[in-house]
């Protein structure tokens, strides 16, 4: 009896150093806000918000897509909103927001494409 007990008690504390070394303070999914596809070209963008962690704030990022890897363009850090975003000649036009502020207006940003 005392063995089972043993046992039992041992798989316990095992299950709970393993919860405890294996669980996540912060999120870390980053989130596919839209994938855009850029006419003429062989690649998509990819846009993305970041979430934000111990160390950054939440941002934005653009993201190039080929058929072989994703590889970062170009990362706007203080908006956490994507207001619109299209693809005009060579540029994506970006309206970004970050909407932890309620009265600054969005701002619009142009990404020269690759």
């Amino acid at each position: 009896m005392r063995a089972i007990i043993l046992i039992v008690a041992i798989a316990i504390i095992m299950l709970v150093i393993y919860k405890l070394s294996s669980f996540s303070l912060f999120e870390e999914n980053n989130i596919r806000l839209k994938a855009v596809d850029v006419p003429g070209k062989k690649y998509k963008l990819n846009l993305y918000h970041i979430p934000s962690n111990a160390t950054n704030q939440s941002y934005i990022q653009v993201r190039l897509q080929n058929e072989e890897k994703e590889s970062v363009l170009k990362s706007y850090e203080r908006y956490n909103y994507l207001v619109s975003c299209k693809v005009d000649n060579k540029y994506l036009r970006l309206i970004l927001r970050d909407t932890t502020f309620n009265k600054k207006p969005a701002d619009t940003i142009l990404l020269k494409l690759p």
